[in-house]
């Protein structure tokens, strides 16, 4: 295994992989969003992963580009295998094309006995990889993967004829040279299967903005509401399982105090992770509610002049958190929104009388009945 540096910064929240600030979630949570979109709409949902892998990653992949195209090519590769993408190698590279061995690819962790081939954001990827090395318009199409029985993903990248659409760079900004004062974190390596892990479980290094563009290419083929909803149980789920695992593991320990001890685990992982910086307003321990700020969310990256609140995810991780923390089944609702052009993200965690997702249609009537059940 090798060790992988990660650096924090504790003033703007964000979190650095070799200089570029980066959002560090579960490996499996994209590929279960994938497939949960392949359920709700078909294979067409599936262009939402293609599109961000190969968008988003672009930026980041011309950064490491080099005028020989094999060092080039060798660079990325190793790159995105210390993202835990999975173990990649180059098989062949022609002129106008080239062909990748995938070990261990993430795309394909939630699929099993598969009729259909399902690394879509993978592909996406290398086809942005393909148009950096090449210089031209690029597609990528998998030929074999391990969803179907095989013990590798393989991916062919062809020219597709035409020019590539010079867009902004999202992430560009994101790139800085290495900074004093930064808190440094550890992540471990396994370079020959490909997969990275960050506090104790098997993580994807993504760059800062990329779940956040994902959201916006889902909310294009979706609508908000289906997206929200989607991402909200699903997301809601894995912080319920990562809250219970750090609960029964290390909060045993704390027996004064275990729930003031999650609660400061919360806002660890938020930060160590690059989801932001939560900062905890109002907390009464025995009360089944909480209420907290959030600087520079991770969900809110990209979005402008948004007419609602769009935090899904990071409401989700509030209220899967929150679950853990008072027993019970708990929920979550963002009141502002720095997409909305609010100074921060605010959060309400409360119990949820219907057991369903409110609406933002009636929040501000709804502040003060949450804060009324919490008094209860």
């Amino acid at each position: 295994m090798e060790k992988l540096d990660l650096y924090y910064n504790r003033e703007n929240g964000n979190v650095y992989h070799e200089g570029i600030a980066s959002e560090i979630p579960d490996r499996i949570s994209q590929p279960l969003l994938q497939r949960r979109v392949e359920t709700l709409i078909g294979r067409k949902g599936l262009k939402a992963s293609y599109n961000t892998g190969k968008s988003y990653m672009k930026p980041l992949l011309n950064t490491l580009h080099q005028k020989n195209k094999k060092e080039s090519l060798d660079l990325m590769l190793k790159h995105l295998s210390r993202r835990g993408f999975g173990g990649l190698k180059c098989t062949e590279l022609k002129k106008d094309y080239m062909k990748i061995r995938v070990k261990n690819c993430f795309n394909a962790l939630p699929y099993s006995q598969s009729n259909k081939k399902v690394c879509f954001e993978m592909a996406g990827i290398l086809a942005a990889c393909g148009e950096v090395l090449m210089g031209e318009g690029m597609d990528c199409m998998e030929t074999a993967c391990t969803s179907q029985g095989n013990p590798y993903c393989d991916f062919h990248v062809f020219s597709h004829g035409l020019k590539t659409k010079e867009k902004k760079d999202e992430i560009i900004n994101s790139i800085h040279p290495p900074e004093e004062g930064l808190v440094k974190h550890n992540a471990f390596h396994d370079p020959l299967r490909g997969e990275t892990i960050f506090k104790d479980g098997s993580s994807l290094i993504l760059p800062q903005g990329y779940m956040a563009h994902y959201q916006r290419e889902l909310e294009s083929l979706l609508g908000e509401k289906p997206t929200k909803k989607m991402e909200y149980i699903l997301t809601k789920k894995s912080s319920i399982v990562t809250a219970n695992t750090i609960k029964n593991k290390k909060a045993a320990g704390y027996l004064h105090s275990p729930v003031n001890f999650l609660l400061r685990e919360m806002v660890k992982q938020t930060q160590s992770r690059g989801f932001g910086i939560p900062i905890v307003q109002e907390f009464y321990p025995g009360k089944p509610y909480l209420r907290l700020i959030v600087k520079n969310s991770f969900n809110a990256h990209g979005y402008f002049k948004a007419r609602k609140p769009v935090c899904y995810r990071m409401a989700a991780l509030c209220a899967g958190f929150g679950t853990a923390l008072f027993n019970r089944d708990m929920d979550c609702m963002e009141t502002k929104c720095t997409a909305k052009g609010d100074r921060f993200c605010e959060f309400i965690v409360y119990v949820n009388p219907h057991r369903r997702i409110q609406s933002g249609r009636s929040q501000k009537r709804s502040i003060q009945e949450m804060a009324t059940l919490a008094s209860l």
